[in-house]
């Protein structure tokens, strides 16, 4: 089965109110991945188009939690997941940043190839102490595997009140969600919520954890 088919049928069973425009859409991107890819390592090289699917339904589920019209930052981009599949399927607004000149290339190209709107992208690493010109985000996202300490310290400073940070993996031990929830009061920030999501046909299960940040603030 080819990977569209794969992505069609998670498409039909999780998203049928998105459209097939939206549907045509997320599959024009992933095909500007799989061009990339054969030069720039954007995703595994190993099965790449099995990972493909499962890379643009994972980074889908947030359409689960999100509203659909937040201003976003996502720090260390990389091919775009999950940022790129978000945008395509809503009405959110991205500030993308990443520091590796060849994967910030491939962002530049798909916003302006996809005509993707309100989008931002910053080739640059990013700090707590980063000099961004933005803040008020609605909410903070990364999957570049960034310590939670620093994700809990950007979204102090970016986030709005009442806005959100999302951790897009599991806990894998009591110490580890003591360690949060210790992390989530240090810098004003309450448990929200845990989901998790599954398509055994793609053999995905993606587990995302909100934490809001304290209005008081």
């Amino acid at each position: 089965m080819t990977w569209e088919k794969q992505l069609a049928l998670f498409f039909e069973e999780n998203f049928p109110e998105l459209g097939n425009d939206v549907f045509q859409r997320l599959v024009a991107f992933g095909n500007e991945v799989l061009k990339w890819n054969r030069a720039t390592n954007l995703i595994s090289r190993k099965n790449p188009a099995i990972t493909l699917a499962r890379q643009i339904a994972d980074s889908l589920f947030l359409l689960h939690i999100l509203r659909g019209d937040e201003s976003f930052l996502d720090i260390g981009a990389g091919a775009g997941f999950p940022s790129i599949p978000v945008m395509l399927g809503s009405q959110a607004r991205g500030t993308l940043c990443e520091a590796r000149k060849r994967r910030a290339a491939f962002l530049e190209y798909i916003i302006r190839h996809l005509e993707i709107a309100e989008t931002r992208l910053l080739c640059q690493t990013i700090t707590p102490d980063s000099p961004l010109e933005e803040s008020g985000f609605d909410c903070l996202w990364s999957k570049a595997g960034i310590r939670a300490e620093t994700l809990f310290a950007c979204s102090a400073r970016w986030v709005r009140d009442g806005g959100t940070l999302f951790l897009l993996r599991p806990f894998h031990s009591p110490e580890e969600e003591t360690n949060l929830e210790s992390l989530a009061t240090r810098f004003y920030f309450t448990y929200d919520s845990t989901r998790i999501f599954e398509s055994p046909s793609l053999d995905l299960t993606r587990t995302l954890t909100v934490f809001r940040k304290d209005s008081h603030l």
